[in-house]
């Protein structure tokens, strides 16, 4: 299955200006109105977040809500004058459904006490179209199949039907106002986690339901909680391929490319990401370059726009691969068994020239002139390679991770300086020219292993703990040589140059050891106390550090000159 494949080639600049303007005027003929309760007459009690719609005879999702603590509803903004449909339902109960219509004289009906009947368990009705909300258990759940949208509609134009929750332009989702802080699909994080990559590439005719459910972070605490939103995907979409490969080229040789490939199952996500362009955009990590060129969303990316401020022409090609396997498919809060591999590589280089002139009038009949011309050629090279592996199984977790970054850089300046004065032409001249040359390797590696058995004790027991091991291993060198000359043609008295050359080496080892035991406030004080919430633990920390420092400095030729 396939979510989407968009290929774009173009070889000449192409400008285009899409003005849209539209006025939107509120419908005056949506001022209806149907409001009841929802009670199961035989036990005699209300029921609380029963799903309520309204439909049109063509099938179509008017409006819907919930119903509250008191099984009260109230839907607003109904059309007059049309035949609508109220279906009221209720897990282990049987649809309610009801013709009405909304007139001038009568714009509120009143559907009165709806009496739910105890569903048999038997098959009686197909239903065809699924409420659009309901509560399942503390999950709030939203159909996708209730929503109406374009043929090459995605999540997040999903998520913009969806009462309370607001996609704002940064790509932030807030539900009631409260900040979304996680985005998954079936229960996992999609790619490198990132709402985007998740919302503006997955179609919504691939997403079965949207969940919107809390979060513990702490069992024991209710209230150190997160919202979270879960995409389920249909039960045939599981599968998914998309991606975008475009490239550009213009006058004075400008161009541009990214290829964005990305493929996925219930087990496996693989991404590969490419870019090169020489004017000034900067695609320098994975998420950029996915966040940027997805399949569709709405609004202009400006922190992917060619950067004016940068100065001299620059040149950048970079790319990198990305690719996760669950060895169990329920991925979840409570389970995990995850490898996750990430490589980037990035090329940028930078030639900049500057040329100045300054005159200056001394007196009538005088004036100096300074020449100053500068230019500068920088060249850099980064590869990056992490890996990360992370097992969680009843509140017990382990993880090992390992990461490598190799840095390249080399630069080279050259500054001219020029005093001119009418009378004997060049009256000074100092010429400076900078070659630096630098590398550094950088290996780290964590690994721990927390222990959280209290959880399933009756009696919380002093079984908390927490071991965890790091290393960084860092080696850096700078070769570096600076020449300097200045020459006074009035006074040569004045005249000096400066020839030195500069190695510095770097190694630096760190190492430390992490242990924490026991959640003494809830084993020394009683469940009820409020000391029991008291975070009492011993912790001892071991670190080791060792470093090495050379630096070298010599002078080349004191007595040659830079001409």
């Amino acid at each position: 299955m396939r979510f989407g494949l968009k290929i774009i080639v173009f070889f000449l600049v192409t400008i285009t200006f899409n003005i849209h303007l539209s006025a939107q005027r509120k419908d005056s003929s949506n001022i209806g109105s149907v409001k009841g309760t929802v009670k199961d007459t035989s036990l005699n009690y209300y029921l609380q977040a029963a799903s309520v719609s309204v439909y049109n005879l063509a099938n179509k999702l008017i409006a819907y809500s919930l119903t509250n603590n008191y099984g009260e509803f109230i839907i607003k903004g109904l059309p007059i004058n049309i035949p609508l449909e109220l279906r009221i339902s209720f897990v282990g109960y049987k649809t309610f459904s009801m013709r009405f219509e909304v007139s001038v004289q009568k714009k509120t009906i009143d559907a009165g006490q709806v009496a739910l009947a105890k569903s048999s368990g038997l098959l009686d009705d197909v239903i065809i179209t699924p409420p659009p909300v309901r509560m399942n258990h503390d999950t709030l759940e939203f159909s996708a199949q209730a929503f109406t949208l374009e043929k090459n509609a995605v999540g997040e134009d999903l998520l913009r039907k969806l009462p309370g929750v607001i996609v704002w332009g940064d790509g932030t989702i807030t539900v009631n106002g409260r900040q979304i802080n996680k985005l998954l699909v079936d229960g996992k994080p999609f790619l490198t986690g990132e709402n985007k990559v998740a919302t503006q590439n997955i179609p919504k005719s691939a997403i079965d339901k949207v969940q919107v459910y809390q979060e513990f972070v702490d069992p024991n605490n209710p209230y150190d909680s997160i919202t979270s939103i879960n995409f389920k995907l249909r039960k045939t979409m599981h599968n998914g391929l998309f991606g975008v490969v475009s490239a550009g080229m213009g006058t004075n040789g400008t161009y541009q490319s990214v290829v964005n490939l990305n493929v996925f199952n219930s087990r496996n996500q693989f991404a590969l990401v490419g870019q090169s362009n020489n004017i000034n955009k900067l695609g320098d990590e994975i998420n950029t370059i996915l966040l940027n060129n997805t399949f569709k969303g709405k609004g202009v990316k400006v922190e992917y726009q060619p950067d004016f401020n940068l100065p001299g022409a620059n040149k950048e090609s970079s790319g990198g691969i990305l690719y996760t396997h669950d060895f169990i498919p329920d991925f979840n809060q409570d389970k995990q068994d995850r490898l996750s591999i990430n490589s980037f590589i990035n090329h940028f280089s930078n030639n900049t020239v500057k040329q100045t002139t300054i005159l200056n009038f001394i007196g009538n009949n005088s004036a100096l002139t300074q020449q100053i011309n500068n230019s500068l050629l920088t060249d850099n090279n980064e590869f990056t390679l992490s890996s990360r592996y992370n097992k969680l199984k009843n509140y017990n977790s382990y993880f090992v991770e390992g990461d490598y970054n190799y840095l390249k850089q080399t630069g080279q300046q050259f500054l001219n300086n020029k005093t001119l004065v009418p009378a004997i032409g060049v009256a000074s001249f100092g010429n400076r020219f900078d070659s630096s040359s630098s590398s550094t390797n950088k290996i780290s590696f964590k690994a721990g292993i927390n222990h959280q058995g209290f959880f399933k004790e009756s009696k919380p027991k002093l079984t908390k703990w927490n071991l965890s091991y790091f290393l960084n291993a860092e080696n850096g060198d700078t070769n570096r040589t600076a020449l300097a000359t200045f020459v006074d043609s009035t006074n040569t008295g004045l005249n000096e140059n400066f020839n030195r050359r500069y190695k510095n080496n770097l190694n630096i080892i760190d190492q430390g050891l992490s242990f924490t035991l026991g959640d003494f406030g809830k084993m020394l004080f009683k469940k009820s106390s409020r000391f029991s919430n008291l975070n009492i633990q011993f912790e001892n920390d071991l670190q080791f550090r060792i470093q090495k420092i050379d630096n070298f400095i010599t002078d080349i030729d004191s007595g040659a000159y830079l001409q």
